[in-house]
């Protein structure tokens, strides 16, 4: 029973499996900005601080405002997911309107997928200041960013 255990760690194989694995996770990690000073703003504007992005119960429907600080490292990717529920009518990189015609509005309202965009043109790296309005129905809402692999690095 015991040389079933021991044989596949003396693998040689499993090793370089495990190793690449913990290489992938380390290098997903490492592209990923990170978020702070969130505030969000209700439609009645009522304000709370969020520790961090994610889905949340809604108190009330309308036009909510989250605003943030988005950091970004050199190994950064600046090609982001950004997944609402329910749907995104406008971001704001550092002051600048980010252009969402590109986005079909059904994917600007896809709470299961959200959309791409390749935000290298707005993201600088250090601290950027993030602006995200969305419209929520009731029920969860709330916004998840997080950063896709590609060569477009901050």
């Amino acid at each position: 029973m015991s040389r079933y255990i021991i044989k596949p760690f003396k693998s040689k194989s499993l090793y370089l499996l495990l190793f690449s694995l913990l290489l992938i996770g380390y290098l997903f990690q490492s592209i990923q900005p990170s978020f702070s000073n969130l505030l969000l703003t209700t439609p009645s504007g009522k304000s709370q601080t969020l520790e961090s992005l994610g889905f949340m119960e809604s108190t009330e429907s309308g036009v909510y405002r989250l605003t943030g600080t988005l950091t970004a490292t050199k190994q950064s990717s600046a090609i982001l997911r950004i997944i609402p529920d329910d749907e995104v009518y406008a971001l704001n990189i550092n002051e600048q309107s980010i252009d969402l015609s590109t986005i079909p509005p059904e994917q600007r309202k896809d709470y299961s997928k959200g959309f791409i965009y390749d935000l290298s043109d707005h993201i600088k790296e250090g601290e950027n200041k993030l602006e995200i309005l969305y419209y929520d129905r009731g029920g969860l809402m709330g916004i998840v960013i997080s950063a896709e692999p590609g060569n477009r690095t901050v």
